[in-house]
């Protein structure tokens, strides 16, 4: 509770979820601390469920949006490293 109470008012980011950092909107659930219930887990899991292919669209956009030259994000840092 202490670190959420501190990151809190030290972050200012609207998610805290990646893809939902990267989308620009609140696409997946996310619960944090007293939310992280079994029933809101299930009702999370069922809007997921429900909207499997909007999600798949979105991931979809994210993955496509983040290559470059047709390089996908892990063999760009693959190859600095290996440089």
């Amino acid at each position: 509770p202490l670190t959420f109470f501190l990151g809190k008012r030290l972050v200012k980011i609207p998610y805290i979820g990646l893809a939902n950092i990267v989308i620009g909107n609140k696409l997946y659930p996310e619960l944090l601390q007293k939310e992280m219930m079994p029933e809101h887990i299930a009702f999370a899991l069922e809007k997921i469920h429900a909207s499997r292919t909007k999600f798949r669209d979105e991931l979809s956009g994210i993955s496509h949006s983040l290559r470059l030259d047709g390089s996908t994000p892990s063999e760009r840092v693959a190859e600095r490293l290996l440089a």
